[in-house]
């Protein structure tokens, strides 16, 4: 049995700098864990170990869905390229011997063009079954895998026309609920989606959240969401935990703990970047049909 890591890195250089940032912190604690790469970018590839080119669809969000099952390794953790590993993850591995996937609930549940426009759809998935995040997606290769990302697949390229959903998660969170996958709920310190607003309570392991490729940015993160450990929560850039206070009567109050700075760059340059490739993939038209729609 093989285990590893994959980026899936195509379309802008962007996510080329990405992956090899996420790939350099990974190996500064786990240096022998083996990590591929399948991309279409002609580049440099420091530390990451081996290279799969492939031919991009186009569309980044289904070049996940189509390159995941060309894995090298029998249990593999997928990683967005916009991550950052600030602590050993081997731990996780061992529970694809019980389970075929695992991942984290998404901090929003469920993705809000998906509630407008397809929930209709899909009126078996009940509400209370959560949207879980795909930027961090731990799985092992099987009959039932395939099966699960080729349905994955369909439920993407399936949308109405004219109104396509530019995000995976949505059709994800319908093809786990329709499998018999074994699915297992990672802790969020496996994904700490530090951008957003959530809780954590060990040693968060992998930052998750675009920072332009900044490493020394990251680390200023990892200082803040670890600067103590137990129950606690970021928000805004803060990180908060609880503490009783009072003599006679105690009472629980939030303690400020550590705070982190906002990317360093301008991330109006990746959301210019994210314009232009959904101009590519619907056009002026359907970028505007979908704005008035909201």
């Amino acid at each position: 049995m093989s285990i590893g890591v994959i980026y899936i890195a195509t379309g802008h250089p962007l996510y080329g700098d990405l992956a090899v940032v996420s790939a350099t912190s990974l190996k500064r604690v786990m240096p022998e864990m083996p990590v591929t790469v399948l991309t279409d970018l002609e580049r440099q590839w420091p530390n990451i170990d081996n290279v799969i080119s492939i031919t991009s669809s186009g569309d980044g969000f289904k070049d996940k869905i189509l390159f995941m099952p060309q894995s090298p390794y029998s249990y593999t953790l997928f990683m967005d390229t916009d991550t950052y590993v600030c602590g050993a993850f081997s731990e996780i591995f061992p529970i694809l011997d019980k389970f075929d996937i695992a991942a984290i609930h998404d901090p929003f549940r469920r993705h809000a063009g998906w509630v407008r426009r397809f929930a209709q759809f899909a009126p078996d998935v009940p509400a209370a079954f959560a949207e879980m995040n795909t930027g961090i997606i731990l799985y092992k290769k099987s009959p039932q895998m395939e099966d699960f990302f080729t349905e994955w697949l369909k439920l993407y390229e399936d949308q109405p026309a004219g109104a396509k959903l530019t995000a995976d998660q949505p059709f994800f969170r319908v093809a786990l609920y329709r499998s018999n996958l074994r699915v297992a709920t990672l802790p969020h310190e496996y994904n700490c989606q530090f951008r957003t607003t959530g809780y954590v309570y060990d040693s968060v392991k992998i930052l998750h959240g675009h920072v332009m490729s900044k490493i020394d940015h990251f680390e200023k993160v990892t200082k803040a969401v670890n600067a103590c450990e137990g129950a606690r929560v970021y928000i805004g850039g803060k990180i908060y935990a609880q503490r009783d206070v009072g003599r006679l009567f105690a009472r629980r109050v939030a303690r400020y703990v550590a705070r982190y700075p906002e990317p360093p760059r301008n991330v109006w340059l990746l959301r210019l970047n994210r314009l232009a490739e959904l101009s590519r993939q619907a056009g002026l038209r359907g970028i505007l049909t979908r704005v008035l729609k909201r």
